[in-house]
C-alpha cells in the first residue's frame, strides 16, 4: 500500500496521464487538499482564543 501523504498529488497529476476523472473524483480532491490546512487554520484560532480566555480570567 502506498503513503497516503502522496494521494493527493498524485490526483493532481493524473488529468496529464489518464484525462479528467468521474466528478466525484474531482470533489474528493478537492476535499483533501483545502481540509487539512483549514483545520491546521482552525487549531491554532482556537488556542489562541483559549490562551486569550486564560489571560483575561487571570488563570495560568
Amino acid at each position: 500500500m502506498r503513503p497516503r501523504r502522496c494521494r493527493a498529488a498524485r490526483r493532481l497529476l493524473s488529468p496529464a496521464v489518464h484525462g479528467w476523472p468521474h466528478g466525484f473524483r474531482v470533489g474528493l480532491l478537492a476535499v483533501e487538499l483545502v481540509m487539512p490546512p483549514l483545520y491546521f487554520l482552525l487549531a491554532d484560532a482556537d488556542e489562541r482564543a483559549h490562551a486569550q480566555a486564560k489571560i483575561i480570567k487571570g488563570a495560568e
